[in-house]
């Protein structure tokens, strides 16, 4: 009973906390870390112990550019509590967190997300201009060639603000590529 008090108190106390600064829903954050309301909610009321892995993946749903600082809060906050992980713990929390990505549950650091969004609009003005140039009688149509070159123009402009091709691999997943490099 003690230490469900002190789990509640200190771990469960800072967890809510940094779930409520980002307002998020205790089933939003169980979506990004990909595990249940239940468990997340166990958690904040000190009902449970964690794991090491647990305060990381939580830290990471919450903060993906900066995860650390707040790993650590969490990590002096659940004490003497917090339980070594598991060759079991391990593969359940990749799992979950693996199929959080795939969802899109998860957040990427910002500037990966950036970098994305930049490389898929760029191959959609390219798709675009394409589609435009491939229409009949295009190459007759100045209001059609200025089009498809605007939208390569911008699509050149999105890459070089882009940087490098991006390319994430989430387990067995097949890779995901973004960028003109692929």
């Amino acid at each position: 009973m003690h230490e469900r008090n002190v789990l509640a108190g200190g771990f469960g106390a800072v967890l809510r906390e940094a779930r409520r600064e980002r307002r998020l829903s205790a089933a939003a954050l169980a979506r990004r870390c990909g595990c249940s309301t239940s468990l997340v909610e166990q958690l904040e009321r000190g009902t449970c112990r964690l794991r090491v892995r647990t305060v990381t993946v939580l830290a990471y749903a919450l903060d993906p550019d900066a995860p650390d600082p707040l790993a650590e809060r969490l990590r002096a906050a659940a004490g003497q509590s917090l339980r070594p992980d598991t060759a079991r713990s391990e593969r359940a929390w990749s799992r979950r967190t693996v199929g959080a990505f795939v969802a899109g549950a998860r957040p990427l650091p910002s500037e990966i997300a950036r970098s994305i969004a930049l490389h898929t609009e760029a191959a959609a003005c390219r798709r675009t201009a394409l589609a435009l140039l491939d229409q009949p009688d295009a190459m007759h149509n100045a209001a059609v060639l200025a089009r498809a070159r605007a939208l390569l123009e911008r699509g050149r402009t999105a890459d070089a603000a882009a940087g490098p091709p991006v390319e994430l691999r989430f387990g067995s997943h097949p890779p995901r590529r973004y960028g003109f490099g692929f």
